[in-house]
């Protein structure tokens, strides 16, 4: 499981070893609804509106796990 904010805690879980993991810095800024796919390898992150405001996000970010 993928836990993504964009600021703050962004985290994995292992649910074999049960262990959380800290993610590496995003390379984007922190959104609200934004949309988010798992590819089966990566989880996509993209657009949404700028965190607590109301400007639209044409950007995005894709994390590996492994």
């Amino acid at each position: 499981m993928v836990v993504w904010r964009g600021a703050g805690v962004s985290a994995s879980f292992d649910p074999v070893s049960n262990v959380w993991k800290k993610n590496s810095s995003a390379p984007i800024g922190p959104r609200d609804l934004q949309s988010t796919a798992w590819t089966g390898t990566e989880m996509l992150v993209w657009g949404g509106y700028v965190f607590g405001g109301t400007a639209v996000l044409g950007d995005g970010a894709r994390y590996r796990p492994s």
